[in-house]
């Protein structure tokens, strides 16, 4: 059963309107520590007909973190394991990926 997400009304909306526009556009989404800026991330794309990808840096090396995201790439976009060498690689393949077929980062 999913659970009700209240209290973010103009922020849920905000970020509806962001996801709906055809541009390519980035968002910062900021504030103080444990407020629910992760909980609205996801509440917001969970029900996208568009695949969305959320990936949170941890507090490890960049290697770590560059492998990490190697696998939520590749479990969000149905492909077998991927390898990228850096952040740079990773966040460029899917840039590209974004301009034949939408998607969420």
């Amino acid at each position: 059963m999913q659970e009700a997400f209240f209290g973010r009304e103009n922020e849920t909306k905000q970020l509806n309107n962001f996801f709906n526009t055809d541009s390519f556009q980035a968002a910062l989404i900021y504030g103080r520590r444990r407020v629910g800026k992760t909980e609205l991330i996801k509440h917001c794309i969970q029900d996208k007909k568009n695949k969305a990808i959320y990936y949170e840096c941890k507090q490890t090396s960049e290697e770590n973190n560059v492998s990490s995201l190697c696998e939520v790439i590749s479990d969000v976009l149905d492909f077998p394991p991927m390898t990228f060498r850096d952040f740079e690689s990773a966040l460029s393949f899917l840039y590209k990926r974004s301009e034949k077929k939408s998607l969420y980062l």
